[in-house]
């Protein structure tokens, strides 16, 4: 027959041996387990049924970068827009710096040629407002032989074409030889440059061949002559040869130099 004192002994003894856990189900009510009653590492990552942690259950910032796996995410769409934007900036940079480049290319190209029309502006005041090929204007006349043999003549003679209001530089020269003087003792000449049918008094050069046979000498002379545009005679002559003295090498050179502005 059982009595109480045997049933207590019973279940005091059934208790030590499951633990106390029958007790602990006949005597938790609802909520009675909280936070405090969960023994460290008590809930297991198999004790957790799947979708049973929801976003709503994590406690804001409480999983740091550390804990994600960065590859399983996707592109962020403000880091998408935020790349797309930072293209289209450097799109817009490259542009606009090919653009300047291009500009200041541009801007290089145009001060070269302003330069360069500045440089030949420069030189074309210097020159008088005249280009170089003024200078290449000249005229000449040479002979090896007999130019002239006695009495007064011309020796060399040219024509030259001014492009403007200027100056003719003349440079004339000639070998004067007497070839024989008979009864005469010397015979005195001059060699001048005629311009425009008139001669030019300073160019005028005297010379003098004593008595003696196959003796020579050079007549020389030049002049510079202010002229308008247009075309202009320049003759170099001679004047007072006796029938036996001659000229020969005679040279005229003509060159036209524009009036400074």
């Amino acid at each position: 027959m059982l009595s109480y004192a045997n049933v207590v002994a019973t279940l005091a003894l059934f208790l030590v041996l499951s633990g106390g856990a029958a007790y602990a189900v006949a005597r938790l009510g609802k909520g009675s387990v909280g936070t405090r009653q969960l023994r460290n590492g008590a809930v297991s990552t198999a004790k957790l049924r799947n979708g049973a942690v929801t976003g709503a259950k994590i406690r804001d910032g409480a999983i740091g970068g550390a804990k994600v796996d960065v590859q399983s995410l996707g592109t962020v769409p403000s880091a998408r827009q935020a790349g797309r934007a930072d293209s289209a900036g450097r799109a817009e940079s490259a542009g606009r710096a090919d653009t300047a480049g291009r500009a200041d290319s541009a801007a290089i190209a145009d001060s070269a040629k302003t330069a360069t029309s500045a440089t030949t502006a420069v030189e074309a005041t210097s020159l008088g407002g005249v280009g170089p090929q003024a200078f290449s204007r000249q005229a000449s006349s040479a002979t090896a032989g007999i130019a002239l043999q006695g009495g007064n003549g011309t020796a060399r003679e040219v024509t030259l074409n001014a492009p403007r209001d200027g100056y003719l530089l003349a440079i004339a020269s000639a070998n004067v030889s007497g070839l024989q003087f008979n009864t005469e003792v010397f015979d005195r000449y001059s060699c001048f440059i005629i311009f425009e049918g008139s001669a030019v008094p300073q160019t005028e050069r005297r010379g003098e061949l004593l008595e003696s046979a196959q003796i020579s000498e050079e007549c020389e002379t030049n002049a510079v002559i202010p002229v308008a545009a247009g075309a202009h005679n320049v003759r170099f002559a001679f004047s007072g040869l006796k029938a036996s003295t001659q000229v020969d090498h005679a040279e005229l050179d003509v060159v036209f130099v524009p009036f400074a502005m």
